[in-house]
């Protein structure tokens, strides 16, 4: 149920004003896009496939925009889920390639955002991480919006984040029944509740959301909360924490790449993806 009345605010046009719209284009179409009710608006069955085709138009129309950057540019221009291993990769690359005159940019953000910056040309590019059970559903969500997942890394290991001073931080590995009455944080933008089921834990009170890593890290090391993530690479400065080998994970997690069906890479993004792959299966965790 939806509201043409919210839309217009979010569109800062009048009401009246977007409902001419909509009924001159449902006339122009001949098929209703919406049923109106008292209790506010609908999709149709005719609309609901008008809003698939539609997403898919302005995902193209996006593409069309692109064609300048890709002939002319040949930065990186990334989005991902927050995570050390992902920035990381993108360090070691700068790293192997130190040539001047590239203007690249990385973007941390939620799951649920980062197909908003692919569709609005903020990044090119997106990179996350997804439990195999859960991949196909993500999949199915991004494909709506006329974007690839590629997969790009298997069985990457999931490992407890706590502070060096934590009561459990003297053990080499930990099992979920060690977890269930701690006090965990989480990054926003992923679906926690679908997390927490996912690894088996049972928690009584909802996790501490949190949007940025420095604030992560100050409540990791300062409150003795604890998180579950992807680790740093072997040899990184941990900052003052610990990753825990987790046991007893019944579901794996992959990465993947994300991108505009009909986008082309330029040059040095297939190199940053051939390096990314590469070295992914080389990498030794903490």
């Amino acid at each position: 149920m939806g509201s043409i009345s919210k839309a217009s605010r979010n569109l800062f046009i009048s009401q009246p004003s977007l409902s001419n719209i909509v009924t001159e284009l449902e006339e122009e179409l001949q098929f209703r896009i919406f049923d109106r009710g008292s209790n506010g608006v609908t999709l149709t069955s005719e609309g609901n496939k008008f809003m698939l085709s539609a997403k898919i138009i302005l995902s193209e129309y996006n593409t069309i925009r692109l064609i300048p950057r890709e002939i002319h540019e040949n930065n990186l221009s990334i989005c991902c889920t927050y995570s050390q291993f992902f920035m990381q990769a993108f360090m070691d690359f700068k790293n192997s390639d130190p040539k001047l005159g590239y203007q690249d940019s990385i973007r941390e953000t939620g799951i649920k955002f980062i197909s908003t910056h692919l569709l609005d040309l903020s990044n090119r590019l997106a990179f996350y991480y997804s439990f195999r059970t859960r991949s196909q559903l993500v999949q199915q969500e991004f494909e709506k919006y006329n974007l690839v997942s590629q997969r790009i890394a298997e069985n990457v290991p999931l490992k407890v984040c706590m502070s060096n001073n934590h009561p459990l931080a003297n053990r080499d590995v930990l099992a979920m029944n060690d977890l269930h009455d701690q006090k965990f944080i989480a990054f926003g933008g992923f679906e926690e509740s679908d997390m927490f089921d996912l690894l088996g834990l049972r928690q009584e009170s909802k996790p501490l959301i949190i949007y940025d890593r420095g604030g992560m890290s100050e409540f990791l090391i300062k409150e003795h909360y604890v998180s579950i993530m992807l680790p740093p690479l072997e040899g990184l400065n941990n900052g003052g924490l610990s990753y825990i080998q987790l046991d007893g994970l019944s579901d794996a997690m992959d990465v993947y790449c994300l991108y505009n069906k009909t986008y082309s890479f330029n040059s040095r993004e297939k190199l940053f993806l051939s390096f990314f792959c590469t070295n992914s299966k080389r990498r030794q965790y903490s």
